[in-house]
């Protein structure tokens, strides 16, 4: 993928991962806060059972 900051591109190899971590970091992290909060609500449910 050709960007607009071809003159820099040893930059480039440093700041597109670091943009590629932080969106699957966030992805990640809301994946596992999502997960967390099911498993306390099934936990909860079946402990009223």
């Amino acid at each position: 993928m050709i960007s607009m900051y071809d003159g820099s591109y040893p930059w480039n190899l440093i700041t597109k991962p670091l943009e590629y971590f932080a969106v699957s970091g966030k992805v990640f992290f809301a994946g596992l806060v999502e997960y967390f909060i099911s498993y306390v609500i099934n936990s909860y449910i079946n402990n009223l059972k």
